[in-house]
């Protein structure tokens, strides 16, 4: 059986445009954008900020 995919769009505050991510949940998005800008994952990415939430915004904008 075929996983259902969708389409997210995630940014940061103050960067200039959206990056689309095509992942099988929002978990696996946020760890795929956060591994382009460097980082293990969301995890990483956050603890190498100190933040104990997340500034990413993701929103869904299909499925396939």
């Amino acid at each position: 059986m075929l996983a259902l995919l969708h389409t997210f769009n995630l940014w940061r505050n103050g960067t200039a445009g959206k990056t689309t991510v095509v992942a099988s949940d929002m978990n696996e998005a946020l760890d795929r954008f956060c591994a382009r800008l460097g980082y293990i994952d969301h995890a990483d990415y956050c603890q190498e900020h100190g933040l104990t939430e997340s500034d990413i915004h993701i929103e869904e904008v299909g499925k396939t």
